[in-house]
């Protein structure tokens, strides 16, 4: 799940996969308010779990997004 995760975030970022930082905060990785949303329609989409943007903007990293996604797609 990790990986289709940060696959996710590197397509929405339009950065190479390895530049993905999995313990790196999102907003430091450039994900600001519009590509939040993208990201967020992507995963509802791709894997079928509605994590709200806020939770995308705040403090966390793709492991922490992970573990959110792991627990809404149960």
């Amino acid at each position: 799940m990790a990986a289709l995760v940060a696959d996710l975030a590197a397509r929405v970022l339009a950065v190479p996969g390895h530049e993905i930082g999995v313990d790196v905060p999102l907003t430091l990785l450039g994900l600001d308010s519009v590509l939040a949303t993208r990201f967020r329609e992507r995963m509802r989409l791709e894997l079928g779990v509605d994590v709200p943007v806020r939770h995308l903007l705040g403090p966390g990293t793709l492991l922490d997004l992970t573990t959110e996604v792991r627990a809404a797609a149960c």
